[in-house]
């Protein structure tokens, strides 16, 4: 049936009629009008006679009238193909779960030749078994999806099928509501021309039901691919050799069906898959030269690694009768064997029975030489003599150099309770080890070793963090044109390791300008400034034999001879006022001393330039150029050159020169009697002048006094007497 009125386009408001059919070949079809005059339905009927080489296309003519005075003729051509006959193959042993649902593509039930089916909606329809049976609109239509009731059994419903060649059929459905579960097992295999037991009643569930089965049926069984007993629900199936997979396959997969039938009533088929592997032959190769156990130890040996079948699994068992002599005894987890010798050296034999998963079983022999006993002796290696840089490449250990058992050879594992800030890994007995930037001090990892001769223990390994710590050095000055010697190493540490240094650099090039030189002797740099003054950072590489490298910037102050503050005293920078038992409470007697020392360095600081070399600036041996500067704990006063501080308090200033351009002229300061616990004062071989200051006779405690090598006047004061501790 054709609506050539489908096939116009028209105004609206104007009607379209049709006129009878015109240039049809009687031949081939008869093409009738629908009753009325306005009818615009044609029926084609093809000539049931015509041969294959009549078939194809063919044509008739349309008339279209339109009541807005227009006319058109259409041609429509129609394709005459072979005779239209829809097969339907009812389908077998469609189940589903009671009160659940199950899709049916039905098209697959149906078909036509090459021409296309579709489908209506489903109809006659057992609605004590389904719910519904919805069709989806996709596609040809043909998809239902069957929502079944809580009662079992048998529904039925019907598929209209159509036919692009013309004809339609009505096909039924059977579908059976059942409460049977069936878990489609997976991994099913056995080799060609062996068997396997398989126990159906393991797949299926029904609540508390019991289950009964059929005999095993299928195409498979058909074909003689299987053969199927049954005793119960538990199936003998056999494979033929000729069932082996085809060359370049692993296995040929097949089936068989059983009904099964629950205690509570529900029935249903299921297919049960099962993979037929190529013919099943387990190879055992006896280890070359055998396995190694020392007397009286043990050793787990994976006996399974002697045997392979393929693809096929590998099981062993031991049979305890045919234990070796010389073996005392043999456990076992699977294909694991733990086998402990006796006292007797010599050889011994361990007899394996082998299971494969494809069907063939054998027995293996694994020779078994008892040796020495066994005993893994384990040195321990210093920690610092294994450095690892933090947050550097990766240091290589050779744990293996650490351990012996006599001849035996030893294996390792991998690293455990490795330290939280290195990782570890293991290419057999040597390991890698990488440190995060973050470690610091002693790190460790466990290493497990195992001996040939059955033996196993663990040995922790240390390793020393190789990380430089760097305090950059403050105060350091240099007058214009002078030179001043800095040892570098004071500022850098790296715990046990010792530390080196290299040539120096100035990137700044503004400030490359301010030094005239810089020359190296190991960590000790002689640098001589220029007479443009300001501030010159100065890098410096360390590298540590640990294996650490940095960068410290040493800032050198090109100008006139630095100053101290006395404050600096107070403020913590050169007394430690916050964290020192020393200083505490009230008790500000180091403060009072340091701010003594300041008031003499400043008294003398004016003289620290050699008169004679004012181009040397400060001089380079001069103690004082030391005092508050360097590192935070070098610039405290207990470390300035010369200081001596016990129990918080200055007891000793030994200022003695021996260099003839290296002392200090001017005067003794008064404030040296402020130093009330000092017990020795040496300011032997200065240009110091004037006379000694009252206030020195202060200082009750003094047992040592040298001021020899001066060029001091007046006379001796009566209070000299005073100091009685003088020795």
């Amino acid at each position: 049936a054709i609506n050539a009125s489908d096939h116009i386009a028209e105004h609206s408001s104007y009607t379209v009629t049709c006129g009878d059919a015109t240039g049809v070949d009687s031949t081939k079809m008869a093409v009738t009008r629908g009753t009325g005059a306005q009818s615009c339905t044609f029926t084609v009927d093809p000539v049931d006679t015509l041969v294959p080489a009549s078939q194809g296309d063919t044509t008739f003519s349309v008339l279209f009238t339109s009541t807005g005075g227009d006319t058109t003729t259409g041609v429509f051509t129609v394709n005459i193909g072979p005779d239209s006959t829809i097969a339907f193959t009812a389908p077998q042993n469609l189940f589903v779960i009671a009160s659940s649902t199950l899709e049916i593509d039905a098209s697959g039930y149906a078909a036509d030749g090459s021409y296309t089916i579709s489908c209506g909606d489903a109809t006659g329809i057992t609605a004590t078994r389904f719910s519904s049976v919805a069709r989806s609109s996709a596609g040809n239509g043909c998809t239902f999806t069957v929502t079944a009731t809580a009662s079992t059994g048998n529904g039925t419903f019907t598929v209209p099928f159509s036919s692009s060649g013309g004809h339609t059929l009505g096909g039924q459905f059977t579908v059976s509501v059942t409460s049977i579960v069936y878990n489609e097992p997976t991994g099913l295999s056995v080799a060609a021309g062996r068997e396997i037991l398989i126990g159906v009643s393991g797949y299926v569930t029904d609540g508390a039901s019991t289950f009964t089965c059929g005999d095993a049926f299928g195409q498979d069984i058909t074909d003689g691919h299987i053969s199927a007993s049954r005793n119960g629900c538990i199936f003998t199936v056999s494979t033929a050799a000729s069932a082996a997979p085809p060359a370049g396959q692993d296995a040929r997969n097949v089936t068989f069906t059983v009904l099964v039938t629950s205690s509570g009533g529900g029935s249903r088929t299921i297919d049960v898959p099962l993979a037929i592997g190529k013919v099943s032959g387990i190879v055992f190769t006896d280890p070359a030269g055998g396995v190694t156990i020392g007397a009286g130890n043990s050793k787990t040996i994976d006996v399974g690694s002697f045997a392979a079948d393929g693809s096929y699994t590998i099981q062993c068992r031991f049979n305890e009768n045919t234990r070796h002599a010389r073996i005392a005894s043999v456990t076992t987890d699977g294909c694991d064997f733990t086998v402990r010798a006796g006292s007797t050296q010599g050889a011994a034999t361990l007899s394996v029975l082998y299971n494969s998963s494809g069907g063939d079983e054998t027995t293996g022999v694994v020779t078994i030489n008892i040796g020495t006993t066994s005993a893994i002796l384990f040195n321990v290696p210093a920690a610092s003599n294994l450095p690892v840089v933090a947050g550097g490449t990766a240091a290589t250990v050779n744990a293996g150099s650490y351990v012996s058992d006599g001849s035996y050879t030893i294996s390792c594992g991998d690293a455990t309770n490795a330290s939280a800030t290195i990782s570890v890994t293991r290419t057999g007995c040597s390991f890698e080890v990488t440190a995060q930037a973050s470690a610091s001090g002693v790190v460790r990892f466990d290493v497990p070793y195992t001996s040939e001769g059955g033996n196993a223990r663990s040995g922790t390994i240390r390793m020393t963090v190789s990380k430089i710590a760097y305090e950059a050095p403050a105060g350091l000055s240099v007058a214009a044109s002078g030179l001043i010697v800095i040892d570098a190493s004071l500022y850098a540490s790296d715990g046990d390791y010792t530390i080196s240094c290299s040539d120096a650099t100035i990137p700044a090039v503004a400030e490359q300008a301010r030094i005239t030189s810089i020359n190296r002797t190991g960590c000790s740099y002689e640098i001589r400034a220029s007479s443009t003054t300001g501030a010159v950072d100065i890098n410096v590489s360390y590298t540590s034999t640990g294996g650490a490298t940095a960068t410290g910037v040493v800032r050198v102050n090109v100008g006139a001879v630095r100053a101290l503050s006395s404050t600096d005293c107070s403020n913590g920078l050169f007394v430690d006022t916050t964290d020192n038992p020393r200083v505490s409470g009230t008790n500000n007697d180091l403060v009072e001393d340091c701010e003594a020392l300041v008031a003499m360095y400043e008294n003398w600081r004016s003289t620290m330039v050699n008169a004679d070399r004012p181009n040397d600036g400060l001089r380079s041996s001069s103690f004082l150029r030391t005092w508050g500067t360097g590192t935070a704990s070098q610039r405290l006063v207990e470390n300035w050159e010369g200081v001596t501080v016990t129990s918080g308090r200055v007891t000793g200033l030994n200022l003695e020169n021996f260099g003839e351009e290296d002392g200090v002229s001017g005067t003794i300061h008064t404030t040296v009697g402020d130093l009330g616990a000092l017990t020795s004062l040496n300011l032997a071989g200065h240009q110091m002048s004037g006379s000694i200051p009252s206030e020195l006779y202060d200082l009750t405690s003094l047992t040592d006094l040298d001021l020899s090598g001066n060029s001091l006047s007046g006379t001796l004061s009566a209070d000299l007497g005073d100091l009685t501790a003088l020795t």
